[in-house]
């Protein structure tokens, strides 16, 4: 279909931008190159809602493996490895945090309502979604997981257990 071919390279887009340029660069990327293919006929808020779903799946990811972190090493640990990273993300946060400029200039209920109607309108769409996240989180980590085995030597050991792993 030419609509989800145009989608998936706005997307790819976005993400390879977002690899190179910081403060989400991307996004703006992806949301002119989802207006410039679809020759102006996607409302603001279609395009607001089809870059922010990307942004809805990286939570659903870190979520969901955050749950599977939690069963796999249980309460103690992982709130050990979970205290740093939320206390330092609490104190950026209010460091950054002026009155006003949280949205950045997204409209943040918009795409709010975009997606979330749009997934509850397909639940099947949604689900599989659900699982394509998933599995593309899974394997990153896989990947970089055995990246890092196949550089452990006697002299260099880069041994860590997969779920720490998964954690961090």
């Amino acid at each position: 279909d030419h609509k989800v071919s145009n989608a998936t390279k706005a997307y790819l887009y976005g993400q390879g931008v977002n690899r190179w340029m910081p403060f989400n660069f991307g996004d703006l990327a992806a949301a002119q190159a989802l207006n410039n293919d679809a020759n102006g006929n996607q409302t603001e808020d279609q395009v607001t809602g089809t870059v922010y779903l990307a942004r809805c799946m990286t939570f659903f990811e870190i979520a969901f493996f955050g749950l599977v972190g939690l069963l796999l090493i249980g309460w103690s640990d992982w709130l050990g490895l979970l205290f740093w990273p939320l206390v330092i993300f609490a104190v950026s946060f209010f460091l950054i945090r002026f009155p006003g400029t949280w949205k950045g200039g997204l409209n943040h209920e918009a795409g709010r309502k975009a997606v979330m109607g749009w997934l509850r309108d397909r639940p099947l769409m949604a689900l599989g979604l659900a699982l394509l996240s998933i599995a593309a989180f899974m394997l990153e980590h896989v990947a970089i997981y055995a990246l890092s085995q196949a550089f452990s030597s006697a002299n260099v050991l880069l041994n860590i257990d997969f779920s720490v792993f998964m954690m961090a």
